[in-house]
């Protein structure tokens, strides 16, 4: 199983919703099936989520 991610972000214009897919092709069709129900193009996005090793070594929050 690839540690790959395909990420379809769509903007309804009241809010963003991520659908979150392990392969291309169910992130495309999903894209398919907004446009079919009248979505536009230019509301969507498909990303390809690049995995890294990232280590936090510290954070510091200040409010006020």
């Amino acid at each position: 199983m690839s540690e790959q991610k395909y990420v379809v972000l769509h903007n309804q214009g009241y809010g963003l919703t991520a659908y979150e897919f392990e392969e291309q092709d169910g992130a495309i069709n999903k894209m398919v099936e907004l446009v079919r129900c009248g979505q536009p193009i230019n509301s969507m996005k498909l990303l390809q989520e690049i995995p890294t090793k990232t280590q936090v070594e510290a954070v510091s929050i200040r409010i006020g």
